[in-house]
């Protein structure tokens, strides 16, 4: 028996889940999917182009323009600015160049959901996140809807990707195997 409020909460439908049993995506899956890689390459690409860009700058502005030339900028780009902005933009620019691989899996086991805090900066505030763990794999940042429809200690399959290059989890669907005793 598949819980529709739990099929609202993770976007799928009988179809997806079907073809989730039989050890595939279904049509919808793979789109979402692919959709998934590409944002994440872009973002990477773009992003971490930008940033790696900033880092160069001074240098471009030394060569373009010799008279902007000047030991101490060259100094404070080498050891403050190239640093800094390299730093935040080149891993990210590498990402965009991985091959992103996603390997479609599935867990069984008793449900538990935790609930944590932490302090998000740029507005720093306190943020709850709910982490799903089932059978003792653990799916961080979970929508906190599923803790009103997941009771702890049924056991659910859940399908799901696991992304290569951020070794994340996306769970695209799941179903009630057994109520707890």
């Amino acid at each position: 028996m598949v819980n529709q409020q739990l099929m609202d909460i993770l976007k799928f439908d009988e179809e997806d889940l079907e073809a989730n049993r039989k050890g595939n995506l279904s049509e919808k899956q793979k789109k979402r999917l692919r959709k998934g890689a590409s944002s994440h390459k872009n973002f990477g690409l773009v992003v971490g182009g930008i940033l790696s860009i900033i880092a160069l700058l001074p240098f471009a502005g030394m060569i373009w323009d010799r008279s902007f030339f000047s030991w101490s900028l060259l100094l404070g780009s080498i050891f403050c600015w190239v640093p800094i902005w390299g730093y935040l933009g080149f891993p990210m620019l590498m990402d965009g160049f991985k091959k992103q691989t996603a390997k479609f899996m599935k867990k069984q086991g008793p449900v538990q959901i935790a609930t944590r805090e932490y302090t998000a900066h740029k507005p720093q505030r306190v943020v709850i996140a709910h982490d799903l763990d089932i059978g003792g794999h653990k799916f961080t940042d979970v929508d906190d809807r599923l803790a009103d429809v997941m009771t702890k200690g049924d056991v659910y399959t859940v399908y799901y990707v696991h992304y290569s290059v951020d070794d994340v989890n996306e769970i695209f669907s799941a179903e009630l195997f057994e109520k707890a005793k």
